[in-house]
């Protein structure tokens, strides 16, 4: 019935001029669909970003980045001051663990970052060093060649994670987890072999080569501190988001930093279209900023990322602004010549209608007959 209802809809014969508007809306339509999985993959690439989906995919918790400026010393040991005071907090607001949560109210995490050298035989290695502290490898969970990640609540302070790249220049191999170095002179035993990052992206963002991970306080007593400074240069946690933006607003409150000693960044919806067309309000004074803040390398991948999809996100709008005027230019061209008016299509319609009701009657009529 339904068939036969539109079949009998007789659509305007398409003229050159209607040929060329349908190939530019497929083209539109193809050109959509691209960007849209480019954006996606653009996204899953930056696991840093995606802990809060990790760990609630059902939603309602977002993932919150705290970077502190270079002047502002935050120690490490505030790091269970801050978890205080985001669970007191968080049960302030009547908010409480739930059982998809496995029995955990928030995850949270610090970095800081320096450098070592390390020593193995004979062979010695200068290395960039992230020093970690809390559940780091859930929110940041860096691909392994071999191994696994050490524990951050060990007894024993003495595992690190090393690069490929650190491996090579070692071991002469990537296959080493269980095997010991020395930093500081004090013997630490790799417990697995990070897969080392490549593109230039990842390059100029600093997580190439000649990278390692090992806890923060072994990094203060055994490596060298940027600056020289014993301070936290990110704190991050996942938490409970049950209104969009209340997560970010409850840390800026609780932590009680000013916007020129910490930036807040809600990794959770930054990838988003809106949040995308921002970076376009600031354009050309996105890199100007009078606090200067060493960003970590997943911050920089993923601020780097933000500038690659913000045109890609002007380019959809543009595939569905461009057949939305085609569509609508091609109906008033129409109207004005009147090849048909509304109330022409209103009255084809009715009678249409009018015709499938008195079939469907008919048929029924029919049917009590016999």
């Amino acid at each position: 019935m339904k068939k036969d209802f539109f079949k009998k809809i007789k659509l305007p014969k398409p003229d050159k001029r209607m040929k060329r508007r349908l190939l530019i809306i497929a083209i539109c339509g193809i050109l959509f669909v691209g960007l849209t999985v480019f954006r996606a993959r653009s996204v899953s690439a930056l696991p840093d970003v995606a802990g809060a989906r990790r760990f609630a995919p059902e939603g309602g918790y977002a993932q919150i980045g705290c970077y502190f400026a270079d002047q502002v010393t935050v120690e490490p040991e505030r790091y269970k001051e801050f978890t205080y005071r985001m669970e007191s907090a968080l049960t302030t607001n009547a908010i409480e663990a739930d059982a998809d949560s496995k029995g955990r109210l928030f995850l949270d995490c610090y970095s800081c970052d320096g450098s070592v050298t390390i020593v193995h035989d004979k062979k010695v290695a200068e290395a960039k060093a992230i020093g970690t502290g809390g559940d780091f490898f859930y929110l940041h969970p860096v691909e392994l060649k071999s191994g696994m990640y050490y524990m951050a609540d060990a007894l024993m302070q003495d595992q690190i994670l090393i690069d490929e790249t650190l491996a090579w220049q070692l071991f002469g191999g990537s296959d080493i987890a269980g095997q010991t170095v020395q930093i500081g002179g004090t013997s630490f035993r790799i417990s697995g072999v990070v897969k080392t990052a490549d593109g230039r992206m990842r390059e100029a963002a600093g997580a190439d080569g000649a990278l390692m991970y090992l806890p923060a306080s072994a990094l203060k007593e055994y490596g060298k501190l940027r600056h020289d400074l014993d301070r936290m240069s990110s704190y991050e946690l996942i938490l409970p988001d049950p209104v969009s933006g209340f997560a970010e607003k409850l840390v800026r409150d609780t932590l009680g930093f000013d916007a020129d000693s910490m930036e807040v960044v809600d990794q959770t919806k930054r990838f988003r279209t809106f949040p995308l067309l921002s970076v376009w309000k600031d354009f050309g004074t996105r890199s100007m900023t009078g606090n200067a803040i060493s960003y970590p390398y997943w911050e920089n991948l993923a601020r780097g990322t933000e500038d690659v999809l913000a045109p890609v996100v002007i380019l959809q709008a543009l595939c569905i602004l461009i057949p939305v005027i085609l569509i609508i230019w091609e109906i008033v061209y129409r109207y004005r010549r009147k090849e048909w008016t509304a109330h022409g299509l209103w009255t084809r319609f009715s009678d249409r209608v009018y015709e499938m009701r008195a079939k469907t009657y008919t048929q029924q009529r029919k049917r009590k007959r016999l």
